[in-house]
């Protein structure tokens, strides 16, 4: 079966994941899930400004200086589900973490 295949996930990535962290911030869900994946990447912290906004160079990669953000090759998402989503796409079948879409409790996953 496809569960007792093991795969090299790291490899399946397309480039080393830079994941833009802004202090207190959702990036903290990010930083676990690819922890739990087990995948590589390259962490940069940025400090908010005196006012709580993100910090000019922050605002080049995310317009709306939300985080997280996250670039990987010319993929650049700023979404936390829209994270989720991309990095548990590339998650090896066996992955425990998200139900299949023929699971009968995929349903509930999702809401």
């Amino acid at each position: 079966t496809h569960s007792n295949i093991k795969r090299d996930i790291s490899k399946e990535i397309h480039t080393m994941i830079t994941l833009h962290h802004l202090e207190n911030s959702q990036s903290f869900h990010i930083l676990w899930l690819l922890e739990e994946l087990g995948y590589e990447y390259d962490l940069k912290s940025y400090k908010r400004q005196d006012d709580k906004t993100a910090p000019p160079e922050y605002a080049e990669l995310s317009p709306l200086g939300t985080s997280p953000t996250i670039k990987d090759g010319d993929i650049v998402l700023c979404e936390s589900n829209a994270i989720i989503d991309y990095l548990l796409d590339q998650a090896p079948p066996s992955s425990k973490l998200r139900p299949s879409p023929q699971s009968p409790i995929r349903t509930n996953y999702l809401f």
